[in-house]
């Protein structure tokens, strides 16, 4: 039971950050999915009723695994709720598939994804330990963030241009970055015309997180910028036809510029009930009390199973 225990501990942790995280983004954006499903978390006391639970698993572990199972499906709908449905837009209707990213250039922005997800995270840390750190010490820790913040402004642009140099064809990057070799897409320009939008965009809010970084501050305007940066990332792969997901529509990722079809968060997680193309997907769960609800004396059965379970174990 002690692993069960440390892992719910955990997960109240990661909870706590998450939503941390949407109001921070919700603050930036002011996206009304994030308002609903934030208030929605607060109202069912999450982050209070997840510490019960780890607290109640050495003593009720039937009703623990029912309780479980309650949140695991709850967190499942509330995930669907921050993707919006489909739009019923059918302007691409007939256009044919677009052409898929280079696979170059979907590898490296997953690479910058996963190295923007870790920055975020060391800015998390930073802002947690900024009572304990000098100011001096916290604005070096916050101008490390920053540079790396900028390199990674920069590896997105070099992105940007190889699909804009695409349109001619050749290497761009030279012998340094043997990764990104000679590419033959003469309407390479036209083709990936959203994507370039996006990638651009990316950089633009990256550079923003740099800057908040630098004055110094950690806390919830830098962390809501880099995961606008992560969301848009996302975007970008979605609308790289095969590289991630169907095409144009609006406003990815709450940004002002660069389109899909495909929600970012509809790209990650169990949550994930749009399939590629706005197809629907599985059916749509419905709100209220969701997860299995057992009968009383099933749930005092599986109580008294466990907790003898428990006692009779070397």
């Amino acid at each position: 039971m002690g692993d069960a225990v440390d892992s719910s501990v955990r997960e109240v942790e990661k909870v706590s950050n998450l939503m941390d995280d949407l109001q921070a983004y919700f603050d930036r954006r002011q996206l009304p999915a994030f308002h609903t499903v934030l208030e929605e978390m607060k109202d069912l006391d999450t982050l209070g009723s997840l510490r019960q639970l780890a607290d109640d698993i050495p003593r009720e572990a039937g009703m623990s695994i029912a309780q479980a199972e309650f949140w695991s499906d709850t967190f499942d709908r509330l995930a669907d709720d921050l993707v919006p449905p489909p739009g019923d837009s059918q302007d691409g209707a007939g256009e044919g598939e677009r052409e898929s990213l280079p696979p170059d250039v979907v590898l490296e922005a997953m690479r910058i994804l996963e190295a923007e997800v870790i920055l975020r995270e060391e800015t998390r840390v930073a802002e947690q330990a900024r009572a304990e750190l000098q100011a001096a010490e916290h604005a070096a820790r916050a101008a490390a963030l920053a540079e790396a913040q900028e390199d990674l402004a920069a590896r997105v642009a070099k992105l940007s241009n190889r699909l804009v140099e695409a349109a001619v064809g050749g290497p761009l990057f030279g012998k340094d970055v043997p990764l990104f070799g000679p590419l033959e897409l003469p309407d390479g320009r036209d083709v990936f015309q959203e994507e370039i939008a996006l990638f651009d965009q990316v950089e633009e809010v990256m550079l923003e997180a740099a800057d908040i970084l630098r004055t110094p501050d950690t806390g919830s305007a830098a962390i809501a910028a880099e995961t606008e940066a992560i969301e848009l990332l996302l975007a970008s792969q979605a609308a790289g036809g095969g590289g991630g997901g169907g095409g144009g529509g609006n406003n990815a990722g709450g940004g002002s510029t660069g389109s899909t079809q495909t929600p970012a968060l509809a790209l990650v997680g169990r949550g994930n009930r749009t399939k590629a193309g706005g197809e629907e997907g599985e059916k749509e769960q419905t709100t209220g009390t969701s997860g299995r609800v057992l009968p009383e004396e099933f749930r005092a059965g599986l109580d008294a199973y466990f907790n003898r379970f428990e006692k009779e174990r070397p």
